[in-house]
């Protein structure tokens, strides 16, 4: 009887996809009439702005899982979802939002802080003033004009005190008021497989503001990506003067902001030792290796990485520092580091550039001219962990790991390029294809799903 119940929920849940899907297509062409009121509402200091269009990926999805992979899996787990979903998910189901239209994510400083939020498109005013407020934290608010809602959440610096009633005032206003943005920045115009459009500039006090546009898309077995970058006091004109032959996933980045300095020293602020200021890297990553070591397991990363530094510097130096030599508890000599068994070797290329690495002789090759960043490679190995122990096995039991690792393993290649194009502009163009038998769309719910991202309780 079990096997013959789960015989009939397969095509139940099909049926389901083709109404969902054919309701889709159909509601689309309704709500086309009907222009996404919420872009004309992103605050004109937003940081960052993503317009994400919900039609075409329910569109694309449920196209992709009925009609081009048939899995069964996925069926089975949209299955669990949607018969484990509704009895707890009342407040989104009545909260008069417009899921099948363009969904807005904002993000801007405020305060001390930085405010977070999601503009929508409404079809029922009073139902999301009504419900949505269950959903938000004492650092949030919403707010709704008649076609447009939003729901804020205000990120404060430690012993920062909320003020509701700003937040309200705050809220309030983005509804209230079209901010007078250009729409272009976020609405090229809604296409086929385009479902993503991103704006993010840095802050004015960078000392380089950027303005960043991106589109992301899908065709066929491909996620694709393009847009530009513009660099308010021009692009860096140094070179790397050595890189790494591409093996692995690979990455050689030559516009090392002072964002990722900032979050590289905080990263790194464990150890006992002055790092100095990396202009750019290079680097072949092939996964990680669990060990065990003094200090107890600890990951080891199967990496060859070239780095250059603003100014000379010398790697000795810093290898042999009393300091870090004793919270990570290793030993070196002649180009050589020896963690418990791990061997790992370093030299000085120049005054200003290093390599270290597993590779006793890396394959250094010459710098492409005007390739700011290039990411090429399989993704396979960012779940690619060796070793033994409870460690290991305890990873490979997580919903979250088993997604990734999934995933991982149905794409075939990334490869993602900045070129510089004038002293102040460059062009972003990026793909990651999927192996021959695998769908992206597919390939992604099927992740959110066993990851247990997607949790209807």
């Amino acid at each position: 009887m079990r096997v013959l119940k789960d015989l009939l929920q397969i095509p139940i849940v099909l049926f389901l996809c083709l109404s969902v899907w054919l309701l889709v297509r159909m509601t689309g062409l309704v709500m086309s009439a009907f222009p996404p009121d919420n872009l004309d509402h992103v605050p004109a200091n937003a940081e960052l702005a993503v317009r994400i269009d919900a039609r075409q990926i329910a569109e694309t999805t449920v196209q992709s899982i009925l009609l081009e992979s048939k899995d069964e899996q996925i069926i089975r787990l949209l299955e669990k979802a949607v018969s484990q979903g509704p009895q707890n998910n009342s407040t989104f189901s009545n909260s008069g939002i417009n899921f099948l239209s363009d969904i807005v994510v904002f993000s801007y400083p405020y305060g001390k802080g930085k405010i977070s939020g999601i503009l929508y498109n409404l079809l029922d005013q009073d139902a999301f003033l009504k419900n949505m407020p269950e959903r938000i934290g004492q650092n949030g608010y919403c707010a709704a004009s008649e076609t447009v809602g939003t729901v804020i959440n205000y990120n404060p610096k430690e012993n920062e005190t909320i003020n509701r009633s700003k937040l309200r005032d705050e809220a309030q206003s983005i509804v209230a008021n079209k901010k007078g943005n250009d729409r272009s920045v976020l609405h090229s115009g809604h296409k086929t497989g385009r479902y993503t459009e991103l704006f993010l500039q840095t802050g004015t006090n960078s000392k380089n503001p950027q303005k960043i546009q991106l589109v992301f898309e899908q065709k066929g077995r491909e996620f694709l990506m393009d847009g530009s970058v513009l660099s308010q006091n021009g692009n860096s004109t140094d070179k790397l003067p050595f890189v790494l032959k591409e093996r692995g996933l690979h990455i050689t980045n030559s516009i090392f902001t002072d964002q990722w300095a900032d979050s590289l020293k905080n990263m790194l602020s464990f150890l006992s030792a002055d790092f100095p200021e990396i202009s750019g890297f290079s680097i072949n990553y092939g996964g990680m290796k669990l060990v065990n070591h003094t200090t107890g397991y600890i990951a080891l990363p199967e990496i060859d990485m070239v780095v250059n530094c603003a100014r000379p510097f010398s790697i000795e130096g810093l290898i042999n520092a009393e300091g870090i030599k004793g919270d990570l508890d290793y030993s070196a000599n002649n180009g050589e580091i020896l963690i418990g068994k791990e061997r790992f070797y370093y030299k000085q290329l120049n005054s200003t550039c290093f390599y270290i690495g597993r590779s006793k002789s890396p394959q250094l090759v010459k710098t492409e001219e005007k390739v700011l960043l290039k990411i090429t490679g399989s993704l396979a190995p960012l779940t690619r962990i060796t070793g033994s122990g409870w460690g290991i096995s305890l990873l490979k039991l997580l919903p979250i790991y088993q997604a990734s690792n999934k995933l991982a393993a149905s794409t075939e290649e990334i490869n993602l390029c900045v070129v510089k194009t004038s002293s102040k502009n460059s062009t972003l163009t990026g793909s990651l294809s999927f192996k021959p038998g695998f769908y992206p769309m597919s390939e992604v719910m099927r992740f959110l799903l066993v990851s247990q991202l997607v949790n209807s309780n």
